[in-house]
């Protein structure tokens, strides 16, 4: 499933994990449907915001649904 880059921003970043959406990273302002994950951090770190950012996909919203249909979890960003 693809959604909007900047819904999956918004929602990673409420289960405390930050990323770029991927238009901002390119050039021509493509990519719009993915998104830019650093992954430079402690191992430990990482595997806690893949699981948190796993959560924040299981949080999409259902296709036809706003952005105020979903549930977050915010906690410390990563």
């Amino acid at each position: 499933m693809r959604a909007p880059e900047q819904l999956i921003a918004r929602l990673a970043l409420a289960h405390g994990v930050l990323v770029l959406p991927g238009s901002r990273t390119s050039i021509d302002g493509s990519y719009a449907d993915h998104l830019r994950i650093s992954c430079v951090a402690e191992p430990a770190e990482l595997w806690l915001a893949a699981e948190r950012l796993g959560r924040a996909w299981a949080a999409l919203p259902a296709p036809g649904l706003g952005p105020s249909q979903y549930r977050s979890t915010r906690r410390g960003s990563i």
